[in-house]
């Protein structure tokens, strides 16, 4: 243990540098202006992560097979939802998956929800 030392927690938002011509959801922004690259950390429940995948428009069956896409579309899905509906989401997320689990729901969610534990490592 170090006395005397004050530790500053790692920041949840860092900036990577200086960009141009980057791409910027789905194509390269050739003539636009200067971009700062940032991280942003983040922290998401089970429910977080399904009800932002379930309420995306377009998400398939086949979509269900990548990892890769999975994560492309949750990449999306934060940065297109404020925190109060991400809130809202989950909840019904939640709601949705116990009818699956019941059996009286959408297959689609129990197999997002398996889908999310694959690719994530969290389940609910």
């Amino acid at each position: 243990m170090m006395h005397g030392l004050l530790v500053a927690p790692s920041p949840s938002v860092s900036t990577v540098g200086l960009r141009e011509g980057v791409e910027v959801f789905g194509g390269p922004d050739l003539h636009g202006a200067t971009r700062v690259e940032m991280q942003v950390r983040v922290c998401l429940s089970f429910a977080e992560i399904l009800g932002l995948l379930l309420y995306t428009p377009g998400l398939t069956y086949e979509d269900l097979e990548s990892a890769d896409e999975i994560r492309e579309l949750l990449q999306f899905a934060m940065l297109d939802t404020s925190l109060l509906a991400m809130e809202r989401k989950s909840e019904r997320a939640m709601s949705e998956y116990d009818d699956a689990l019941d059996g009286d729901g959408w297959p689609f969610v129990r197999r997002l929800a398996e889908t999310v534990t694959r690719v994530f490592g969290v389940a609910a």
